[in-house]
Protein backbone atom coordinates (compact mmCIF):
# COMPACT_ATOMS: atom_id res chain seq x y z
CA UNK A 1 0.00 0.00 0.00
CA UNK A 2 2.53 2.39 0.95
CA UNK A 3 4.44 1.93 -2.48
CA UNK A 4 1.40 2.37 -4.13
CA UNK A 5 0.82 5.72 -2.63
CA UNK A 6 4.19 7.05 -3.07
CA UNK A 7 3.97 5.78 -7.16
CA UNK A 8 0.66 7.69 -7.08
CA UNK A 9 2.13 10.58 -5.70
CA UNK A 10 5.42 10.40 -8.12
CA UNK A 11 2.50 10.84 -10.87
CA UNK A 12 0.35 13.51 -10.14
CA UNK A 13 3.94 15.46 -9.18
CA UNK A 14 5.29 15.06 -12.93
CA UNK A 15 1.37 15.33 -13.90
CA UNK A 16 1.27 19.38 -12.19
CA UNK A 17 5.13 19.77 -13.81
CA UNK A 18 6.90 19.59 -10.62
CA UNK A 19 10.32 17.81 -10.65
CA UNK A 20 13.21 16.75 -9.32
CA UNK A 21 15.43 18.96 -10.55
CA UNK A 22 15.26 22.80 -8.62
CA UNK A 23 13.21 24.64 -11.05
CA UNK A 24 14.36 28.21 -9.91
CA UNK A 25 18.02 27.31 -11.53
CA UNK A 26 16.63 26.86 -14.93
CA UNK A 27 18.05 29.73 -17.16
CA UNK A 28 14.59 29.92 -18.76
CA UNK A 29 14.23 31.63 -15.22
CA UNK A 30 16.84 34.44 -16.51
CA UNK A 31 15.94 38.05 -15.06
CA UNK A 32 17.81 41.39 -17.08
CA UNK A 33 21.18 43.12 -15.81
CA UNK A 34 19.84 46.22 -13.99
CA UNK A 35 22.57 48.06 -14.69
CA UNK A 36 24.34 50.69 -11.87
CA UNK A 37 22.37 53.88 -11.67
CA UNK A 38 26.07 55.44 -12.18
CA UNK A 39 26.84 55.10 -16.09
CA UNK A 40 30.68 55.77 -15.19
CA UNK A 41 30.49 52.73 -12.17
CA UNK A 42 28.54 50.51 -14.64
CA UNK A 43 31.14 50.73 -17.50
CA UNK A 44 33.91 49.63 -14.91
CA UNK A 45 31.56 46.85 -13.90
CA UNK A 46 31.22 45.59 -17.87
CA UNK A 47 34.79 46.17 -18.08
CA UNK A 48 36.24 43.58 -15.29
CA UNK A 49 33.44 41.36 -16.37
CA UNK A 50 35.04 41.32 -20.00
CA UNK A 51 38.70 41.15 -18.83
CA UNK A 52 37.53 38.40 -16.45
CA UNK A 53 35.87 36.61 -19.56
CA UNK A 54 38.55 37.15 -21.83
CA UNK A 55 41.43 35.93 -19.18
CA UNK A 56 39.27 32.63 -18.28
CA UNK A 57 37.87 31.59 -22.32
CA UNK A 58 41.23 29.73 -22.86
CA UNK A 59 39.94 27.26 -20.47
CA UNK A 60 36.77 26.13 -22.34
CA UNK A 61 37.56 24.38 -25.70
CA UNK A 62 37.36 25.69 -28.97
CA UNK A 63 33.89 24.62 -30.03
CA UNK A 64 32.35 24.91 -26.81
CA UNK A 65 29.27 27.43 -26.74
CA UNK A 66 29.80 29.43 -23.32
CA UNK A 67 27.09 30.72 -21.53
CA UNK A 68 27.85 33.94 -19.44
CA UNK A 69 25.27 35.23 -16.58
CA UNK A 70 26.14 38.52 -14.10
CA UNK A 71 24.82 35.83 -10.79
CA UNK A 72 21.82 35.34 -9.69
CA UNK A 73 18.68 37.95 -8.16
CA UNK A 74 15.84 36.33 -6.72
CA UNK A 75 16.86 33.04 -7.68
CA UNK A 76 17.08 33.90 -11.17
CA UNK A 77 19.49 34.07 -13.51
CA UNK A 78 20.95 37.68 -14.52
CA UNK A 79 21.33 37.79 -18.00
CA UNK A 80 24.43 40.40 -19.75
CA UNK A 81 23.23 42.89 -22.05
CA UNK A 82 23.29 42.14 -25.26
CA UNK A 83 25.65 44.89 -26.11
CA UNK A 84 27.85 43.60 -23.59
CA UNK A 85 28.02 39.83 -25.39
CA UNK A 86 29.03 42.13 -28.54
CA UNK A 87 32.49 42.47 -26.97
CA UNK A 88 33.22 38.91 -27.52
CA UNK A 89 32.48 39.36 -31.44
CA UNK A 90 36.24 38.82 -32.52
CA UNK A 91 37.02 35.60 -30.50
CA UNK A 92 36.21 32.09 -32.13
CA UNK A 93 34.31 30.95 -29.08
CA UNK A 94 30.21 31.72 -29.52
CA UNK A 95 29.18 33.43 -26.23
CA UNK A 96 25.52 33.39 -25.63
CA UNK A 97 23.18 34.67 -22.83
CA UNK A 98 22.45 32.59 -19.96
CA UNK A 99 19.00 33.35 -21.06
CA UNK A 100 19.44 31.33 -24.31
CA UNK A 101 19.85 27.67 -22.28
CA UNK A 102 18.36 25.69 -20.41
CA UNK A 103 20.17 22.79 -18.10
CA UNK A 104 19.60 19.19 -18.97
CA UNK A 105 20.84 16.42 -16.90
CA UNK A 106 23.69 16.13 -18.80
CA UNK A 107 24.66 19.92 -18.90
CA UNK A 108 24.04 23.12 -20.10
CA UNK A 109 22.45 23.43 -23.60
CA UNK A 110 21.40 25.98 -25.73
CA UNK A 111 17.40 25.85 -26.66
CA UNK A 112 18.46 24.15 -29.94
CA UNK A 113 19.95 21.66 -27.44
CA UNK A 114 23.87 21.94 -28.50
CA UNK A 115 26.13 21.70 -25.52
CA UNK A 116 28.21 24.18 -23.39
CA UNK A 117 28.56 25.49 -20.21
CA UNK A 118 28.53 28.53 -17.46
CA UNK A 119 30.56 31.04 -16.83
CA UNK A 120 29.63 33.22 -14.02
CA UNK A 121 30.59 36.80 -13.19
CA UNK A 122 29.45 38.43 -10.55
CA UNK A 123 30.35 41.81 -9.02
CA UNK A 124 30.34 41.19 -5.25
CA UNK A 125 31.84 44.65 -4.16
CA UNK A 126 33.34 47.40 -4.66
CA UNK A 127 36.53 47.77 -2.45
CA UNK A 128 37.61 51.88 -2.33
CA UNK A 129 37.39 53.47 -5.74
CA UNK A 130 39.92 51.21 -7.64
CA UNK A 131 39.11 47.99 -6.60
CA UNK A 132 36.70 45.39 -7.19
CA UNK A 133 35.40 41.76 -5.56
CA UNK A 134 34.38 39.60 -7.45
CA UNK A 135 32.49 35.87 -7.86
CA UNK A 136 34.08 33.48 -10.96
CA UNK A 137 32.93 30.38 -11.61
CA UNK A 138 32.86 28.23 -14.50
CA UNK A 139 31.54 24.91 -12.96
CA UNK A 140 27.69 24.41 -14.40
CA UNK A 141 27.23 22.28 -11.54
CA UNK A 142 28.75 24.73 -9.26
CA UNK A 143 26.49 26.88 -10.52
CA UNK A 144 23.43 24.89 -9.95
CA UNK A 145 24.24 23.66 -6.37
CA UNK A 146 25.57 27.12 -4.98
CA UNK A 147 28.97 28.82 -5.00
CA UNK A 148 31.52 27.07 -4.54
CA UNK A 149 34.44 29.29 -6.51
CA UNK A 150 36.90 31.40 -4.66
CA UNK A 151 36.43 35.17 -4.97
CA UNK A 152 39.16 37.70 -6.46
CA UNK A 153 40.05 41.35 -6.15
CA UNK A 154 40.47 43.33 -9.47
CA UNK A 155 41.99 46.40 -9.78
CA UNK A 156 42.30 49.21 -11.94
CA UNK A 157 46.18 49.42 -12.89
CA UNK A 158 46.85 52.41 -15.59
CA UNK A 159 43.56 52.50 -16.50
CA UNK A 160 43.02 48.43 -17.08
CA UNK A 161 41.65 46.09 -14.84
CA UNK A 162 44.30 43.72 -13.74
CA UNK A 163 44.16 40.48 -11.45
CA UNK A 164 45.59 41.98 -8.03
CA UNK A 165 44.83 38.72 -5.80
CA UNK A 166 42.38 35.94 -4.01
CA UNK A 167 40.13 37.00 -1.62
CA UNK A 168 40.69 35.59 1.95
CA UNK A 169 37.04 36.34 2.76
Amino acid sequence: MRILILCLAFVLAIQSGCSLINRSNWAKDAVEHIPNTNPQIEELELDVRETIIRENINDFSDNEIIYITFGRRDDSWIKPPADFLRRFDDLCWEIKSIGEASIAPDGWRLKSSEKGSVLEVKIERWIGNDSVNVHVSRDPSAIVTGPSSPTYIYKIVDGKWKFDREDDK
